[in-house]
This record gives structure tokens, C-alpha cells and sequence, in this order.
């Protein structure tokens, strides 16, 4: 697999991680219960989008990192991410239905919007902490903004705001799952008062 654009120096640190990547791709996707294998066909095959798209999304955030994260580049995210995979109207688009995450509901879906600017204002141009990295990803995975994809995109968003504060990238893997899940579980339990 090799990455080739006019992105100057981070091709070359991009090509040097795409083991890292095929690794991150492969476990975020299995999470979701897709168990397709990564490399250097099916990255490039856009007949496979679960793995095509969530290439072309890692891509995006990665030539982006550096940059503040914002509403605009997280639809953009979704939309490359889930292009063809959930209809047009769904897709780089807020739902506008209710949803049930590990028996909690997402956001009420007239909030989403004010909850999504809320979640933009916690990456406040101050260097963040690994935890402060993480609290961003749990509150977007409370919000849970989209129909589907919301894990997968916020574990791009996890690692956009890791990369931008100069930490490393954080491939949650697929026997690390109940872990993962707890993390955010616990973080929505302070943030209700429940601890």
C-alpha cells in the first residue's frame, strides 16, 4: 500500500504508518462486525466501501489533523466514510431519527446541532492531555450525531485530536472492545451524576 498526492512531507510519514493504518482500519471496522481483511487490494477496490471509504476517511483526517476539528470536517468524515453504504439523505448527515446505544438514547435530535458546536468548543486550541483527547471521542459517542458510523468516526475523531496534540495514534483493537465500550460507558455515568 502506498499513498501518493501533493501533501508534501505527510505522504512520507503517512507511507510509513500504513501498516499502522491497514491495523487501525481493520479493528475499527471488525468493532462494527465487519470482518473483511485490508490491504493493498481492498484499499483500492471502491467496490468494497467498509474498507475503501474508511481508507479515503482515515486519509482525510489524517491530512487534517493538524487543523482544528470542526462541524464541517466531521460530516465530511461520515460522508466519505459511509458513501454508498447508507442512503444519500443519511449520509454526512445528522439523523433524524432516535437511536438506542448500549440501552442509553443518542442525543435528542432537535439538540444535535447545539451538542455537536458544544463538542467543537472542547478542542480550544490548548495542548490536550491523552484523557482530554479521549473525553472529546466519549462525548461524540454519547451524542452519537449519525444513523450509522458513529463508532468508526469517532475513532477517527479519537485519533485526529491525539495526532494534533502530538500523541500517538491509538488502535483500538477488537479484543480490547469491552474495554473500549466501558470507557465511554463511565464517562457518560460522571457526566449524568452517576458516579
Amino acid at each position: 500500500m502506498k499513498i501518493v498526492g501533493k501533501h508534501g512531507g505527510d505522504i512520507k510519514e503517512i507511507n510509513n504508518m500504513i501498516n499502522e493504518i491497514a491495523d487501525f482500519i481493520y479493528n475499527s471496522n471488525l468493532i462494527e462486525g465487519i470482518n473483511l481483511p485490508v490491504n493493498d487490494e481492498t484499499i483500492n477496490d471502491s467496490s468494497i466501501p467498509e474498507v475503501y471509504n474508511h481508507f479515503m476517511a482515515f486519509q482525510f483526517m489524517f491530512f487534517n489533523h493538524r487543523t482544528s476539528l470542526t462541524i464541517y470536517k466531521i460530516l465530511q468524515i461520515h460522508k466519505i466514510l459511509m458513501k454508498n453504504l447508507v442512503d444519500s439523505r443519511n449520509c454526512g448527515n445528522y439523523r433524524i431519527c432516535d437511536v438506542i446505544i448500549d440501552g442509553n438514547y443518542g442525543a435528542n435530535v432537535l439538540s444535535i446541532p447545539y451538542k455537536m458546536k458544544d463538542l467543537i468548543l472542547m478542542d480550544d486550541f490548548k495542548n490536550k492531555t491523552i484523557e482530554e483527547c479521549w473525553d472529546i471521542h466519549n462525548e461524540f459517542e454519547i451524542i452519537h450525531p449519525f444513523v450509522d458510523g458513529n463508532g468508526r468516526v469517532g475513532r477517527l475523531i479519537l485519533n485526529w485530536m491525539l495526532l494534533k496534540n502530538r500523541h500517538e495514534l491509538k488502535i483500538i483493537k477488537f479484543n480490547e472492545r469491552d474495554t473500549y465500550y466501558e470507557r465511554i460507558r463511565k464517562y457518560r455515568n460522571k457526566k449524568e451524576g452517576k458516579i
